[in-house]
C-alpha cells in the first residue's frame, strides 16, 4: 500500500512525501501428504495424499522418489496433471527424484490425492507440503539436485537473490532406511516405499540472500541417492 506524511510548516503551508512499502507476509508450513506404491510390488502409478486444509494461492510442493532413475520416464509423463516440473535428478538408473510445484486453486480443495506415472513398473514414494504466504507469481527462488553413492545425502548449496525460506529434500535406494537430518532443520514429512526407497523433507525459515550452503543428512544404510534443495520467495502486499 501507499502512504503519505506530511509536515506542517505553518498555519498555511505543507510539504508531503510519499513512499511505497511492501510488507512481508508470513511464509508457513501448514501440513503434508504421502503415498507409496506399496507392499505388493512395484506399479506404474504413485498415488500421494493431499495435505488437508488446501486453500486458493497455497503453495504445494512435491517430492518424489522412485527406482530406475533415468529409465523411470520421462519429465512430461511423471509431471502430474497440473502441475510443474522444478527439477529432476538421477543418479543412473537406480534411483531418481523429481520435484514439482502449483499455486493451489479452487480445485485443488476437493482433491484428495495427485497421480504420477512411470513408463515401467518401479518402487516409488513420495509426499505433498502444503505453504501459505508464498510468492504465487514465482514462488521458487532457486532449486538444485545432487546425487551419489555413499552414507551422507548432500543437498546441494544454491545461490539466492531474495530471502524466503530452504526446502531440503533427501532420498535414498535403501527400504525401511531412517534418514537423520542436519541440526537447523524442521522435519516436515517422511515416506518410504517397503520395496525400494525411503525420503524426507525439511526446511529452514528466515534464510538471508546469497549462497545457502549445503544440508547434508545421513541415512541409517548407505546407497544411491538424489537431493534437492529448493528456496521459496515469501508473498508481499
Amino acid at each position: 500500500y501507499r502512504y503519505r506524511a506530511v509536515a506542517l510548516l505553518g498555519p498555511w503551508s505543507a510539504i508531503g512525501a510519499e513512499s511505497d512499502r511492501q510488507d512481508v507476509v508470513s511464509l508457513t508450513f501448514r501440513g503434508a501428504g504421502t503415498g507409496a506404491i506399496g507392499a505388493s510390488g512395484p506399479g506404474t502409478s504413485l498415488a500421494i495424499a493431499m495435505p488437508s486444509g488446501i486453500a486458493v494461492g497455497d503453495l504445494l510442493l512435491a517430492q518424489v522418489a522412485f527406482e530406475r532413475g533415468t529409465d523411470a520416464g520421462t519429465d512430461a509423463g511423471l509431471t502430474p496433471t497440473g502441475w510443474t516440473l522444478a527439477a529432476r535428478t538421477n543418479a543412473g538408473n537406480n534411483i531418481g527424484q523429481a520435484v514439482f510445484w502449483k499455486v493451489a486453486t479452487a480445485n485443488d480443495e476437493r482433491t484428495s490425492s495427485i497421480s504420477v506415472g512411470f513408463s515401467q513398473k518401479v518402487s516409488a514414494a513420495g509426499t505433498v507440503l502444503r505453504y501459505s504466504g508464498v510468492d504465487t507469481t514465482a514462488p521458487i527462488v532457486a532449486v538444485a539436485g545432487s546425487s551419489g553413492s555413499s552414507s551422507s545425502i548432500v543437498a546441494p548449496s544454491v545461490t539466492a537473490t531474495s530471502g524466503g525460506t530452504l526446502v531440503a529434500m533427501w532420498s535414498v535406494r535403501r527400504t525401511a532406511a531412517t534418514i537423520t537430518p542436519p541440526n537447523g532443520v524442521t522435519v516436515r514429512s517422511s515416506f518410504q516405499d517397503a520395496q525400494d526407497v525411503s525420503g524426507r523433507a525439511a526446511d529452514e525459515a528466515g534464510l538471508a540472500a546469497g549462497a545457502t550452503g549445503t544440508r547434508t543428512a545421513v541415512p541409517s544404510q548407505g546407497g544411491d541417492w538424489t537431493a534437492h534443495t529448493v528456496v521459496l520467495r515469501p508473498s508481499t502486499s
